[in-house]
C-alpha cells in the first residue's frame, strides 16, 4: 500500500491504495478543522474518496454525419459505436437515439445513397448464434432507419458476420468491445 500524509495549515491529507479483490483502489482522505473558509467555524470536516481505476470506455462516443461521410468517402465503411444493445439481444436500447440520428440525416441528405448496415460480434458463444445475432441487430437498426426516420428500405440492406471481420483482439476485453459493433458499408 502506498502512503502519503500532508498537512497544510489547517487541513490534513491521505492518499493510498490499496487491492481489493484484485482490483487498485485509489482512496484519498481530506480533513479540514473548523475556520475552513469552505466550513462554518464550528465544524470538523471529513471527505473520503475511494476511486476504482477501469479503462476509458471507448465505445461511447457517437459518430456524426461529417465523421460518417468522411468515413464513407475514404474507406466505404465506417463503424458505429453508439449503437447499442443488450448482451444477447437485437432490440436497440434508447440510449441509441443520437447515432440514429445521425446516421439519418446523412441517408436523409443525400437520397442516392445506398448502404449496408453490418453487424459484428466478438468470438465469445457459438458461431451460428453470433451470425443470428450479428444480422438482426443490422436488421434492427435498418427497421429504425426506415420506420422512424423514413428513410427508403430500397437503399438499406442489413448483413451479420459475426466474429469473421474483427478489428481487435479477442483474447483482450479491449479487442472484444472493438469487434462488437455495427458498420456502415457503402453498397
Amino acid at each position: 500500500m502506498l502512503q502519503q500524509w500532508q498537512e497544510a495549515g489547517t487541513e490534513r491529507y491521505w492518499y493510498g491504495t490499496v487491492n481489493a479483490s484484485g482490483a487498485m483502489l485509489h482512496v484519498a482522505i481530506v480533513t479540514a478543522k473548523p475556520g475552513t473558509v469552505a466550513l462554518s467555524g464550528k465544524y470538523v470536516a471529513t471527505i473520503v474518496e475511494i476511486v476504482e481505476a477501469k479503462a476509458m470506455e471507448s465505445d461511447k462516443v457517437v459518430v456524426d454525419v461529417k465523421a460518417l461521410t468522411k468515413g464513407l468517402q475514404a474507406e466505404g465503411t465506417v463503424a458505429l459505436y453508439g449503437l447499442y444493445f443488450d448482451t444477447g439481444k437485437s432490440v436497440i436500447k434508447p440510449e441509441s437515439k443520437a447515432q440514429l440520428d445521425q446516421m439519418a440525416q446523412l441517408l436523409q441528405s443525400d437520397g442516392s445513397l445506398k448502404v449496408h448496415i453490418v453487424g459484428h460480434t466478438d468470438n465469445q458463444g457459438a458461431l451460428d448464434a453470433n451470425l443470428a445475432l450479428s444480422k438482426a441487430r443490422a436488421q434492427t437498426v435498418v427497421d429504425a432507419l426506415a420506420t422512424t426516420y423514413k428513410v427508403d428500405p430500397k437503399r438499406l440492406s442489413a448483413a451479420g458476420v459475426a466474429s469473421y471481420a474483427p478489428l481487435g483482439n479477442n483474447a483482450t476485453d479491449a479487442g472484444r468491445a472493438r469487434n462488437r459493433r455495427v458498420e456502415m458499408v457503402l453498397q
